[in-house]
């Protein structure tokens, strides 16, 4: 009795030290999984910046209020596709990157709504970590005026700031900017590489094709950041990382986190204006009000003056961080008590961290 004891004892001792080593080493095998998806979309990114000498925008806007990022709705009357949509080529999804084109060639479309051929429900599968939680939700609100969307776990990195702050090239946003920095009397944008870039010529295209096809202008491919404006260098500058899409009890949510078509903040861009997996709630244009904990939020109301006074963190299911991926097409493992400084001045294409 008293070996069947011992035995007993040394078997549950080699069970615990067996938990203790595997569950490591199955969090390693996760993460390894997510980076290996990630770098596999850098080299997308980086690709397509090959091919058109600059990197895809975040969203090519046209619409004059900027910050506008939901719906035609809510007064995103004009933009393009979104990053993520955008790459598809480059990811070798054909099917998908004609869709965009078609979509663009529809004059009611905005957002680029692809639920009118089947893409907007589903999402490219070089969107999702294998090993992520994805949202088994659509979002689909009435304040966001977006329907069926998917939802998946990469987005870009806006900057260091909130979504305004990233809007480049529209005069009305650094008017606002240039008011909030009074006592400088400075634009401060702290935009990364992938930022919200107006179309050249905005008001007269827009005016020009409000009521016909829309068309491949609307791409405004190689008008986004280019290469030698990254001052930092592109192995010291964060361009995307990951982002945890709030999964409500039903089939449809309100929490727009993690929708790949939508370049609002939380959707497929995030900012590091709070740390990985920080406590602070995201800011974000559609909050779900079952969202508690780590997923809490608070919502920036649509259509609104305000809807561009939003920001996110970089999320995941990883222990202790998230996967980060550089502009060279590298990834890294950071940790959720990285300085917050350190962090901010990744995120922007001179953020001094060198």
């Amino acid at each position: 009795m008293r070996d069947l004891l011992i035995l007993v004892s040394a078997v549950a001792v080699f069970m615990a030290l067996f938990v203790l080593w595997i569950e490591p080493a199955r969090e390693e095998a996760r993460r390894n999984t997510c980076q290996a998806k990630l770098k596999a979309l850098g080299n997308g990114i980086n690709g397509f910046e090959q091919a058109f000498r600059a990197y895809p925008p975040a969203a090519p806007s046209c619409t004059t209020e900027a910050w506008h990022s939901t719906s035609i709705a809510n007064g995103q009357v004009c933009v393009g596709p979104n990053w993520a949509a955008q790459i598809a080529g480059q990811m070798e999804d054909i099917p998908l990157a004609l869709a965009v084109i078609r979509a663009c060639d529809r004059s009611e479309v905005s957002s680029v709504d692809l639920k009118r051929t089947h893409y907007g429900p589903s999402a490219p599968s070089y969107m999702r970590c294998p090993t992520a939680s994805v949202s088994n939700a659509y979002h689909e609100s009435k304040r966001t005026g977006l329907r069926s969307m998917a939802k998946t776990n990469y987005a870009a990195t806006l900057g260091a700031d909130t979504y305004l702050h990233s809007i480049e090239g529209n005069s009305l946003v650094d008017m606002r900017l240039k008011t909030a920095n009074s006592s400088t009397n400075e634009i401060v944008h702290s935009g990364g590489v992938l930022t919200i870039r107006m179309i050249p010529n905005w008001h007269d295209k827009f005016e020009a094709h409000r009521f016909v096809a829309r068309g491949f202008w609307l791409f405004a491919h190689g008008r986004g950041t280019k290469r030698n404006e990254i001052t930092d260098g592109v192995s010291h500058t964060i361009m995307a990382s990951e982002v945890l899409p709030f999964d409500s009890s039903g089939k449809k949510s309100d929490d727009i986190r993690g929708v790949w078509l939508a370049a609002s903040m939380g959707a497929s861009t995030y900012s590091h204006m709070t740390t990985p997996n920080s406590k602070t709630p995201d800011n974000v244009n559609g909050c779900d009000a079952a969202a508690v904990g780590r997923m809490s939020c608070v919502e920036i109301p649509p259509g609104t003056a305000q809807e561009g006074d939003t920001f996110a963190a970089a999320r995941s299911v990883h222990k202790g961080g998230v996967n980060a991926l550089f502009a060279d097409g590298s990834v890294s493992f950071i940790g959720n008590d990285i300085d917050p400084n350190i962090w901010r001045s990744r995120a922007t294409r001179a953020g001094g961290e060198e």
